[in-house]
């Protein structure tokens, strides 16, 4: 009986652990879940430099903390195709606000998605020069920023997309510039120049050829014009001192 009476107490204490281990697990969650709201973004860049516990700013002022990074594939399943590897590489940061930093309709999804759409978004900055890293909560101000990563998950907590970090946006402007230049045939280009100056070397010399053909003509031309230049400026001076020669008649001269 004795055997049978520990046996009974010892199922009794273990589920009175269990049963208070469940209570406080849940009391930590509920009142996380009170205290602060949990956020997830994706970026498709090194994450070097940040980490978990690593602080969540909005504007430089402290507002939370990273909860935890990994891949999206460790947590959702993505199609097996190039893109949806891309996609599973995504660096998946998992951070929290407090509650008294949000707006108090930040859990209507209505709310949410116009931040969003206004351009809410989180930036990588660094800290000083040691390397380390922090998150930091704005609108974004350019069309670069507010490009969002596709993805074909949903995710578990709501997410705000990551804006690309000024090394990013530089490596993905010198990628496109590469691939435009890429598709360039400069021996073309450049043989297409030399037709066009040998053209324009060969406009040039008609012209001129043209023109010393006709530079006597031209000249006997101007003489001409001199000449009746001339003689109109002779006739003008006359008819200033002698007005009266309109009306004589040639033949009384």
């Amino acid at each position: 009986m004795n055997s049978s009476r520990a046996v009974r107490n010892g199922v009794f204490v273990a589920l009175a652990a269990a049963l208070a281990v469940a209570l406080l697990a849940a009391l930590g969650l509920f009142g996380h879940d009170r205290d602060s709201k949990r956020f997830e973004t994706y970026l498709e860049e090194s994450a070097q430099g940040l980490s978990q516990g690593a602080t969540v700013r909005f504007r430089g002022v402290p507002v939370g903390k990273v909860e935890s990074l990994s891949f999206a594939w460790s947590k959702y399943r993505v199609p097996k195709t190039d893109e949806g590897m891309r996609q599973g590489r995504y660096t998946r940061v998992v951070f929290t606000v407090r509650r008294d930093f949000l707006p108090e309709e930040i859990d209507e999804p209505a709310t949410f998605e116009r931040l969003v759409s206004h351009g809410l978004r989180v930036f990588i900055r660094n800290q000083g020069i040691t390397g380390l890293r922090y998150l930091d909560l704005d609108v974004a101000g350019t069309n670069a920023a507010t490009q969002n990563l596709p993805f074909s998950w949903k995710p578990e907590n709501a997410y705000i997309p990551a804006a690309p970090s000024l090394g990013k946006t530089f490596q993905s402007l010198l990628e496109s510039v590469g691939a435009q230049l890429s598709g360039v045939d400069f021996r073309a280009s450049l043989d297409h120049v030399a037709a066009l100056v040998s053209n324009a070397d060969a406009a040039v010399g008609a012209v001129r050829l043209a023109f010393e053909e006709q530079a006597p003509a031209f000249e006997q031309t101007m003489v001409s014009l001199r000449n009746a230049s001339d003689a109109l400026e002779s006739l003008a001076e006359r008819l200033r001192d002698d007005p009266g020669l309109l009306l004589r008649n040639p033949d009384d001269e």
